[in-house]
């Protein structure tokens, strides 16, 4: 089943009473679960995307920590490519349609409540830094050098032609290295 037929045959009002219980400190954002819900509902999925949306148990692997369900991944393409993703329940994962549908539901909208807004979250975290005086381009300019001085080649980002990328890549391939 993809996620898509899920979300058409489970409807939010019976999705809401374990998002009550899974986020009790987000009952203020309701409203955006419910239109996010009613965005993905009118979607259409991608054709001729293939993709699994994996719900397992994560944690518990330490004294004193909790199990819980993990849904994905869902962060590495657009709202429609996660529609169109088969989703595959661990054998040993036992939860309802309706508990998964809100999982689901959770997992899409961390970054944002709507495809724009996750857009903008990417932009503003992960993505080219909007400078707005002299002084930022110049402490920008400074901190790529430094960047340059300390990070072996080898570990830099390449572009799909083979050139080394600057700029915006620097943050995310320290991240990765």
């Amino acid at each position: 089943m993809t996620l898509k037929e899920l979300l058409t045959q489970v409807g939010f009002d019976e999705l809401l009473p374990h998002l009550k219980r899974h986020e009790p400190e987000h009952l203020d954002n309701l409203y955006a679960f419910r239109e996010a819900y009613d965005i993905l509902r009118n979607m259409e999925p991608a054709n001729n995307f293939e993709g699994k949306i994996f719900v397992e148990w994560h944690g518990g692997e330490w004294e004193d920590e909790e199990k819980w369900i993990g849904v994905g991944p869902m962060h590495d393409c657009t709202w429609e490519e996660d529609l169109a993703k088969e989703i595959v329940v661990a054998d040993d994962v036992h939860i309802s349609k309706i508990e998964i549908a809100m999982h689901c539901l959770w997992e899409i909208t961390y970054w944002g409540f709507s495809p724009d807004e996750r857009e903008e979250t990417w932009q503003r975290k992960f993505g080219p830094k909007v400078l707005n005086n002299k002084y930022e381009v110049a402490l920008d300019k400074l901190e790529e050098s430094i960047w340059r001085h300390q990070t072996p080649r080898r570990l830099r980002s390449k572009g799909k032609d083979g050139v080394m990328l600057r700029g915006q890549t620097r943050a995310i391939s320290l991240i990765i290295a």
